[in-house]
């Protein structure tokens, strides 16, 4: 092997050694559950779910349904089934949303064999609640001051629950089959704070907020936070009526109804509604995308990169690289001493 071929493949190992390492680091740093896929990726989601305070509810909501309020559903319509504010007289009561959203489960066919299909679910957005109308919907005399009035506006604010009724069309020859129901599952989107709503905590208070950025200021409060309502159903039953009777009621967990015998926690129903809540996914073309909370799919790696990888690339690249090629300038200096060496002994001949 001739010294030139020799030198260029010293070279091209000088510099291929340095790039090799770059991105094992580089790759380490983003698939390692420490980095990339931990505290790098924890960081990236709080700043994309990250909303200023002049963001409305709407907006927020609009962000997440794209991102995944959970991450089951693959497919959402943009446009809400049913949006309306929901009112006791002139009292406004809370906003409800109902999304439509599609998810795929595995099934067995005809055949018996196991094959995967579209389920739709259904989900129920509560907000801009005014909680304190709702609780004056408990008592026949609001500010009247009566015992349950006080226990009431003292415990925490109310909860919700949802639950469907299929309205079945009407038989004469069928007296037999009754309508199915369904409970509603009940959450909440944690990281959407309700700020429509009169109070700020669970509590029933009031926080103050900074006048520079808006932002409450939780440490003057002893609740948890209000945040938007969430409530869940899954359409898995297929005979299932398309028309729907929703019923929504408030429960003051801490609260015993005084005409229960049973001892149970006061409630009382906020909304009957008749929604075609169809259980079948149909056509789907034209529903949007979910991220289904999967961030690699948001622009995690690009952000990555820019924040991170970067400048950990090129410490490691010129770290690596200052070693191979201090190698590689001594080799030079060695075969250029060998070189001197044969020459001088040349010309003593």
């Amino acid at each position: 092997m001739g010294n030139k071929v020799k030198k260029y493949i010293i070279l091209s190992f000088s510099i291929l050694i340095p790039l090799l390492v770059t991105f094992l680091i580089a790759s380490y740093g983003y698939n390692s559950e420490k980095f990339g896929q931990g505290a790098w990726m924890n960081e990236y989601r709080n700043e994309y779910l990250k909303f200023p305070p002049s963001a409305t509810t709407e907006e927020q909501i609009e962000k997440n349904l794209k991102y995944g309020i959970n991450n089951l559903y693959h497919l959402y319509d943009k446009d809400p089934v049913f949006s309306e504010l929901i009112k006791s007289g002139e009292n406004n009561l809370f906003q409800l949303d109902i999304y439509r959203t599609i998810y795929e489960t595995t099934v067995k066919n005809d055949d018996g064999n196991m094959v995967k299909e579209n389920r739709v679910q259904y989900l129920f957005l509560i907000y801009d609640v005014q909680y304190q109308n709702i609780r004056n919907l408990f008592v026949d005399d609001p500010g009247a001051g009566t015992n349950l009035e006080k226990e009431i506006n003292e415990a925490n604010v109310p909860t919700f629950s949802i639950e469907l009724t299929e309205i079945l069309e009407e038989d004469p020859e069928d007296e037999e089959t009754k309508p199915k129901t369904k409970t509603v599952s009940i959450s909440e989107i944690s990281r959407i704070f309700d700020q429509g709503a009169d109070y700020d905590t669970v509590k029933g208070e009031i926080l103050e907020r900074d006048e520079k950025t808006g932002e409450i200021k939780k440490e003057d409060g002893t609740g948890r936070l209000l945040v938007v309502v969430l409530g869940t159903v899954k359409m898995d039953d297929l005979e299932w009526s398309k028309e729907t009777e929703i019923t929504i009621k408030a429960t003051v967990a801490e609260v015993t109804d005084p005409e229960n015998e049973e001892g149970k926690a006061i409630s009382t129903e906020l909304a009957k509604l008749e929604l075609n809540l169809d259980p079948e996914a149909g056509d789907v073309s034209g529903l949007e995308e979910s991220y289904q909370q999967d961030l690699e799919r948001t622009g995690y790696l690009g952000w990555v990169i820019k924040k991170y990888l970067w400048w950990i690339s090129l410490v490691a690249f010129l770290g690596t690289g200052l070693i191979t090629f201090s190698f590689y300038a001594v080799y030079l200096a060695e075969e250029q001493e060998a070189a001197s060496k044969k020459r001088k002994v040349r010309i003593k001949r």
